[in-house]
């Protein structure tokens, strides 16, 4: 009965989710609540919206509906099965309620390993036509903890927003595997929605390819820009829908709305994609610049000679290049007037003269001593000359 209950409602269960933090969950969700509800269908005009914040951190209910902490809120209609008109609240968006984040769901995990809860009985709860929305909105926590994966094994449709940057894009290759392991039918009932893109950027355009080549339909192919009206609108807690419906942002979640709720049924053609450049990145008209001036020219001004230099080059005619000399000329002369280096310290003549003196003195010296029988005076006498005199004749004959 339960599960004839959950299939025949007509209210849809979008959960956005992803395993990394700070991929723009919280902005996706407020983003779409507006859009939605200002979505044109067959039947009536908008679509009736309820969020339901279950991250701890309460983002979404600050955005929504201001300051908490709340009483009762996503912590009573998940865990305690209490009815969504009893928990939730108005917020700033017609035709769509909130269901706040409370200080109790902190202790959500240990609270679900103690219940014994089926998915079903969530779903039939959760989808029970007396709640009269079309669309429940769930922001689910960072991570794959028990509540988390509850909400995405019930869902209609599982929105990843994903940065095109590494670390998001690798989180989210574990983010379908941990679908698939939960449902067969990840590739239907998952969308990837690219969340901080910069056309600019050559690495998330890379990233950007990288993750439609990997992951094909699964990918809407509207993304969403990077702006710092996203951030302003949270900062002032404001919709950003509101505050900036002009911006490049803005309307591409309003794309992101129609393409999400075609694939759930709740209207019969997907928005065309809006591949308008935005204002920011078309290209700026090339003007013809004007041609670009010389550069002004360093004007040295001439040294004027000293009375000194005139003379000097008065004096000193200028040199024969040398290619036109005969080679005999090009050869430095040696200088006349200086004497050639001394070779003993002495003229010839008195070299001639003390070496004629030291032979005839050291032949009448041998000659005493070998008259006078006296063979040691004539060794040392030998021994003196190889000694002494030898090298003195040596240096006088050089």
């Amino acid at each position: 009965m339960a599960d004839e209950t959950a299939e025949n409602s007509s209210t849809r269960i979008i959960a956005v989710a992803h395993l990394k933090g700070g991929t723009g969950k919280t902005t996706t969700v407020c983003a779409l609540a507006a859009s939605l509800t200002a979505l044109e269908t067959n039947q009536k005009s908008g679509l009736k919206v309820c969020v339901i914040d279950l991250d701890p951190q309460g983002a979404c209910s600050l955005h929504l509906g201001g300051e908490g902490p709340f009483q009762v809120g996503a912590y009573d209609a998940v865990i305690s099965g209490k009815a969504l008109k009893e928990t939730s609240c108005k917020t700033q968006i017609d035709h769509c309620d909130l269901v706040p984040a409370t200080p109790r769901l902190v202790l959500s995990e240990m609270d679900l390993a103690s219940r014994s809860m089926s998915f079903d009985a969530l779903a039939t709860h959760l989808k029970n036509p007396s709640h009269g929305y079309d669309v429940i909105l769930i922001d689910c926590p960072s991570g794959f903890g028990m509540i988390s994966t509850m909400v995405m094994t019930i869902a209609d449709l599982v929105v990843i927003p994903t940065p095109p940057v590494f670390f998001a894009v690798r989180a989210l290759r574990e983010t379908i595997s941990y679908l698939n392991r939960l449902r067969r039918d990840a590739s239907v009932f998952a969308a990837i929605v690219l969340t901080l893109f910069e056309a600019d950027s050559s690495l998330h355009t890379m990233m950007a390819k990288k993750v439609r080549r990997d992951w094909g339909d699964l990918v809407v192919p509207t993304e969403i820009p990077r702006e710092d009206s996203v951030e302003q609108a949270a900062m002032e807690s404001k919709l950003l829908l509101r505050q900036f419906p002009g911006t490049a942002s803005a309307r591409a979640y309003e794309k992101l709305a129609g393409s999400l709720a075609f694939r759930l049924g709740l209207i019969d053609r997907e928005p065309v994609p809006d591949v308008s450049v935005p204002p920011k990145l078309k290209e700026k008209p090339q003007v013809d610049a004007p041609p670009e001036a010389d550069p002004p020219k360093l004007v040295v001004p001439e040294k004027r000679p000293t009375p000194e230099s005139e003379k000097q080059t008065q004096a000193t005619p200028e040199p024969e290049p040398v290619g036109k000399r005969p080679v005999a000329e090009n050869l430095t002369p040696v200088k006349k007037d200086l004497a050639a280096p001394p070779t003993g310290g002495l003229p010839k003549f008195m070299k001639g003269l003390i070496v004629f003196m030291l032979v005839v003195v050291t032949t009448i010296v041998i000659y005493a001593a070998i008259q006078a029988d006296m063979l040691a005076w004539v060794m040392l006498i030998y021994l003196i000359l190889i000694l002494i005199f030898f090298p003195i004749l040596v240096f006088l004959l050089v």
